[in-house]
């Protein structure tokens, strides 16, 4: 039996349906040990091995392969899947399976939200719906509208996607948004109210 690798991993097991945490990989007799039961061999062919890239993501989460992740650079906001080939490592787009260098350099900016084999809902189109109406909606409530502050580039996008939205999703969203309103005028009356006692 080889010796436990500096290299950390966990396995998705194939037949149980969950993500395992690996103790020992033998890779001369191709099975792993866990470590909710480190005496039993777990042959290679019921799992998939997934190995950590050695860091983690800006919400201190580990990376590992098949990890599904976000990652925002400047207003482009992606969700990719982290793989690897030949020992280097990339980001897939799960739409089209494109892949793109893993950027080592903005990796501050890479969320891990979950994994392929436990939160496909990551890679839905629901998902993405969702994600454009947050964006949507972080613009809309933001304080700098109400002063003026606001980029016109930032409005312009979001003033674009209410046009995607059904009725019941912008029905929902002016009650966000009217509350988001409400609590801004209450701590600016407040912020008023204060700077008048000093």
């Amino acid at each position: 039996m080889s010796k436990a690798t500096e290299v950390k991993y966990r396995a998705w097991n194939k037949k149980l349906q969950k993500m395992k945490t690996v103790i020992t990989v033998s890779f001369d007799e191709q099975y792993v040990t866990c470590k909710d039961n480190p005496k039993e061999r777990v042959s290679f062919s019921d799992i998939e091995l997934l190995r950590h890239m050695g860091i983690a993501g800006e919400n201190r989460k580990g990376i590992y392969e098949g990890d599904i992740v976000s990652f925002e650079d400047c207003d482009d906001y992606q969700i990719m899947m982290v793989v690897r080939h030949n020992n280097e490592w990339y980001l897939q787009m799960p739409k089209t399976g494109k892949e793109l260098p893993f950027p080592w350099n903005s990796r501050n900016k890479i969320n891990v939200l979950g994994n392929r084999f436990e939160n496909e809902y990551y890679l839905s189109d629901e998902y993405a719906r969702d994600v454009r109406k947050w964006k949507i909606q972080e613009v809309l409530s933001s304080h700098d509208i109400c002063e003026n502050k606001l980029c016109r580039h930032d409005l312009e996008r979001a003033i674009e996607g209410l046009a995607d939205l059904t009725k019941e999703e912008l029905i929902e969203m002016i009650k966000s948004l009217t509350e988001s309103l409400r609590d801004y005028k209450k701590s600016y009356f407040e912020e008023c109210s204060r700077n008048r006692h000093r």
